[in-house]
């Protein structure tokens, strides 16, 4: 098993317009006043987004995001901040964290009001600096429902492969009787041109 112990883990990275950095407290309000104004934008692609948590829920889950980084386990979360005037626009999520390969998945989703300005693409583009040269990654997927066409641009732009498309692999969260087919992207430390 791999030791995590040593690893420590940088709190934040930057890129030329953005901070991601990991969440406190304090991000909980605005956090769930974004997820607020954006829930239809969301609902369509996002299976925790059926219905809407209500701040009580935000403020735990907030808080077990922030322990998880501490523990270094189930996820590291980072919330996207914009540098020019401090706007939390987001976050990325390193899931389903397998340290003994080792290798996760990033999840991310941003305000409706910031999306399509490339935004995106540069936090991906630092949490895969991060995965691999920080954290050690040996592997980095992107899981995406099929029709989500913003959404895997993003791996297709950073040198991801397209692994599988899984056919009908899940019900659609907001229609029972639909069914998605779900991308899978993976990207390996060696091919990385970071």
């Amino acid at each position: 098993m791999f030791d995590l112990a040593p690893l420590d883990l940088p709190t934040e990275m930057r890129t030329e317009r953005l901070l991601l950095r990991i969440p406190s407290m304090q991000d909980a309000d605005v956090f769930h006043a974004l997820m607020e104004s954006s829930f239809e934008h969301l609902q369509r692609w996002m299976p925790w987004a059926k219905t809407l948590p209500d701040l009580q829920i935000t403020r735990e889950r907030m808080q077990q995001s922030i322990q998880n980084f501490l523990d270094r386990k189930e996820h590291l979360r980072f919330m996207i901040v914009r540098r020019s005037d401090g706007a939390l626009m987001g976050t990325s999520i390193f899931n389903f964290l397998d340290w003994d390969t080792p290798k996760a998945e990033i999840g991310y989703w941003l305000g409706e009001e910031f999306c399509h300005q490339g935004y995106m693409q540069e936090a991906v583009k630092a949490m895969l600096d991060y995965g691999f040269k920080e954290m050690g990654l040996h592997r980095i997927e992107v899981c995406t429902d099929e029709e989500n066409l913003p959404s895997r641009r993003i791996p297709e732009k950073l040198g991801f492969t397209l692994e599988a498309v899984l056919r009908e692999e899940r019900r659609h969260h907001l229609d029972p009787e639909k069914y998605i087919n779900f991308c899978i992207y993976g990207l390996l430390r060696r091919e990385y041109r970071g």
